[in-house]
């Protein structure tokens, strides 16, 4: 719990775990409702998941966070950055954004701060670290996480399979 605790902390002060019912099984954590909760603790059976995921546990690298723990986020004070619809594109297919394509951002982020990425529409697309001043529009945020990291890692799973011809 501490983990998960830690992670959110990069990002708010704001103690938005202090009201959820937290569960770790295995290496995840998940917001599991009251009622569910109480199923959960009845059963003689450890289930392999329950609730919503908010993170997993990766071997020494830290917590990897859902999207849903993302979209809390969003809903805090966290900093942040907006990026142009061509960086959304790039940075899902897991390209770090430039500091010039950044056309808004909130809560001041500073070199160092680790903030979340968002599209133009409102959607949180992934976070990074600011890697440079904003007076170096060649800066990069370097890219930790992005909502296309799933399907990388699917289509690394499977070795055998060719990718469909584009006609």
């Amino acid at each position: 719990m501490v983990e998960l605790k830690d992670f959110v902390r990069q990002f708010t002060r704001q103690d938005i775990l202090k009201d959820m019912n937290i569960m770790k099984l295995g290496r995840e954590f998940y917001h599991v409702p009251a009622d569910l909760s109480a199923v959960v603790k009845r059963s003689q059976v450890r289930p392999e998941f329950a609730g919503t995921l908010l993170a997993a546990q990766r071997g020494g690298e830290g917590l990897r966070p859902s999207s849903q723990l993302l979209d809390i986020l969003v809903g805090t004070d966290a900093k942040r950055v907006i990026v142009t619809r061509q960086a959304e594109w790039l940075c899902i297919c897991g390209r770090p954004p430039l500091l010039s394509s950044v056309v808004d951002k909130k809560g001041d982020p500073q070199r160092g701060d680790v903030v979340l990425i968002m599209n133009m529409d409102g959607e949180c697309i992934g976070y990074g670290k600011l890697n440079d001043s904003w007076g170096r529009k060649t800066g990069i945020i370097t890219l930790l996480y992005d909502i296309g990291d799933f399907l990388r890692r699917e289509r690394k799973l499977k070795p055998g399979k060719s990718r469909p011809h584009r006609s």
